[in-house]
Formats: structure tokens, sequence, C-alpha cells
């Protein structure tokens, strides 16, 4: 008895704080829309745990002026606010947190569904933020150094390996950068290999086209469209969804005739840019990190093919139209982001991770054998000096038809 009126004045404290909030919250809208002279309805209140979600007609005020009035909206609540236009174009939602993410809120490892989707972090309102790189194929990640750029393709990486084995995922490393980012990741078994050289990775790529080619012929064989199709039919002989993580984009752009390996960076170049277009296809997938985005560098073309961007601070406006079409990245906080995909853009902050932590999930996928599939595509200078060598023929063995007649005739008689 005592439990059960517990139980009933909880619920009628939290009712009551939950009217309370409406209350604040409506009052707060009405005194920012007669002070900026919008003119709207208020449809509906939505309190939830983290977040209160406000919906409004688009009847009157365009979503460009209530758009206006959002730093007004958070001097007023003292809140985070974030606007959205919805899908039927008629109604808007105006999100005020309740309940933020800090610098210390630590990432912690989710389930996913398949070794295709992807997950990097949770977003304001702690919607997880998970992609499905199927539907939405490659990866742009970019910002300015210690923006969180390397941090949240880390933390992706982690969450994906503590998932799935090696049989479903594979992972391939192209990172002329020379930071070392990436090595903790280096002896799991989902790793297939890590190129350091332009030399390497160029290696590397003609390695995923031939994987590539291996597959289309299969599909082939098997009636099949793509990699999805023949995984569902071949469940047991399935195909594994393979990333490629390709860091600090920009040493890959061939920029001068002068440069010493001017030539391989075109070819390296080109190969990348018909693994955007064409790999989805067969199941392998790019995850891109840039610092300096230009339109040189990502031209249109190539960009259309990342469908998955996520961006940090980019020191000027000029970075920031690359990457997300307006100037809103443009010195934001640090660690704060922008997650787009379709028409969605969704603002977020990086979750905190360390190496230890990456360790902890990734630590049982180590393999320390000598014989594992590692770096198998990268041929020695030794090794292709020896295979473009031309087998010469003894000079002492070297005779002509001729001569031989004529020895056997000699023999004969």
């Amino acid at each position: 008895m005592i439990t059960e009126v517990i139980a009933a004045t909880t619920i009628g404290l939290y009712v009551k704080y939950k009217t309370s909030l409406k209350y604040k919250i409506k009052k707060i809208i009405e005194d920012v829309a007669d002070m900026e002279n919008l003119d709207f309805k208020i449809i509906d209140i939505i309190v939830e745990d983290n977040k209160i979600d406000v919906i409004v007609s688009l009847y009157v005020t365009t979503f460009s002026k209530l758009l206006k009035a959002q730093e007004h909206f958070k001097n007023a609540s003292g809140k985070r606010v974030l606007i959205q236009e919805n899908d039927n174009l008629k109604t808007a939602t105006i999100t005020f947190i309740t309940k933020t993410l800090t610098d210390q809120t630590r990432f912690k490892a989710i389930k996913l569904e398949n070794s295709m989707e992807i997950y990097f972090g949770l977003s304001h309102t702690f919607q997880e933020l998970k992609i499905d790189l199927f539907k939405y194929p490659h990866v742009l990640v970019s910002g300015t150094t210690g923006s969180g750029k390397s941090e949240i393709i880390r933390m992706a990486l982690a969450n994906s390996i503590n998932n799935f084995s090696s049989r479903d995922l594979e992972i391939y490393f192209s990172d002329l950068s020379n930071m070392n980012d990436y090595d903790i990741f280096q002896r799991c078994s989902n790793v297939r290999g890590y190129a350091r050289t332009i030399e390497e990775s160029y290696m590397l790529f003609e390695h995923l086209h031939h994987i590539y080619n291996k597959r289309l012929s299969i599909f082939a064989t098997n009636n099949c469209k793509n990699v999805k199709e023949y995984n569902s039919k071949n469940v047991d002989k399935r195909m594994s969804t393979i990333l490629l993580v390709l860091d600090e984009f920009a040493d890959y752009f061939p920029s001068s005739k002068l440069e010493k390996q001017y030539s391989l960076k075109c070819k390296a170049y080109n190969l990348i840019r018909h693994m955007v277009r064409k790999f989805r296809k067969v199941g392998i997938f790019l995850i891109i990190g840039i610092q300096r985005p230009d339109t040189t560098i990502l031209d249109p073309s190539l960009k259309s093919g990342l469908c998955v961007k996520i961006g940090f601070t980019q020191n000027n406006n000029a970075s920031s139209l690359v990457v997300a079409d307006t100037e809103e990245l443009a010195n934001l906080k640090h660690r704060e982001g922008l997650f787009m995909y379709g028409s969605n853009r969704i603002p977020f902050q990086s979750l905190y991770i360390n190496d230890k932590m990456i360790y902890s999930l990734i630590k049982d996928k180590y393999d320390y054998s000598t014989n594992r599939n590692y770096n198998k595509f990268i041929i020695k200078k030794e090794e292709k000096k020896s295979t473009n060598k031309v087998k010469l023929i003894p000079r002492s063995s070297q005779m002509t038809n001729t001569k031989k007649k004529a020895i056997n005739k000699v023999r004969v008689s």
C-alpha cells in the first residue's frame, strides 16, 4: 500500500513537472514570437527526458524567418536550441535540449544489425548516429587539427570490430600522414593491410580493384545484381564488407607535375574516383578524412559520391561551403559537428574515447600469428624485379632449326 502511494505521488509530481515545463516553454516561444513578429500556431509540446520538442505551423511565418529567431529562443531559455523543418514542409520543430553531452561523455559500444551498418556516436538529442553504408555509401570526415576528425573514425571502427569477426568485416588503411592514429588496430584479425606510402597505397587500390572484378564475376555466375542480393542467397558463402580508411586525403592529390611521384599520384587518385563511383555494388566502402577541403581536391563528381558527410569546425567559410554547402561549420566549438546524409543535417558532439577504451573493445580480435593474412597486396621491390625479368636462354642452347636438322642428318648417316 505504501509503495503504491509513493508510486502515485511520484507520477503526480512528474506530471506536474512536465506541465510546468510546457507552460514555461510556451511562454518563452510566445514572447520571442511577439518580439520578432512571428506569426505561427503551437501545435504540440512534447516533453522527453533530454529534450522538449515544440511543433509549430508554418502557414504564415516561413522557416527561414523562424530560423533567424534561433538565438533569441536560446537566450530566453538558457538551453541549446535546434530548429528543423519537418518533411511535410508545413510544420517545424523547435527543440530545447534539457540534458546535454559534455566533453567527458564517454563512448559506449552499441549493437549493429549487420556489417554494412556503422555508428558515429550521438546527436545533441541523444539520437544514435547510425548509417547503412549500402544505402548511403562512402563517408567524408572533415575538420581542422584537433577537431575530432580522427577520433570519430577510430570510434566507429572500434565499434564495428567489436561487433563483427573478420568473416564479415575486413578493413584496410591507407595513411600517408605519419600520425599513427590507427596503429592500435593493426593487430586485429579484421585488418588486412596498412599502406603508409603512395607506392603501397597504389598496390592496395589495385588489390581492391581485383576483389571488385572477382566479385562482379561471381555475381554474374550466380545471377545477382549486388552484394546484398548475393549474401541473402548464399549465407554460408557470403561476402565480407570491406572498409578502406583513407586519412589526409589531400596527400593523394597530384598537385604539381614537378612532384617526384606525380604520375603515381595521378593513377592512385583516378583509382579512388573509380572506387567511389563503383564499389558500393560489391560491398567495399571508403571512409575519407580531410583537413583542408577545397573544390580542386573534392571536385563535385567525387563529393557527390560521398553520401555521408561529417563536418567538424573549419578554418574559413570557403572550406565549410565545400563540405556542408553552407557556412555553418566555420568556427564551431571543439568536437562539435554536423552529421549529414540524404536530406538530414544533425548537429552533434563527438563522444570521448581513448586508446585504453578502444583496446578493451578490440583486444579479443588481436591476432599475433606470423602467418595471418596481412599486407599480402604489397609486392616488394626484389619480388617485382624478379617477376619482370625476361627468362634468357643460354647461348649454348640457342640453336637454329637448320643446325638441328644438319646434326640429326649426320647422326643418321
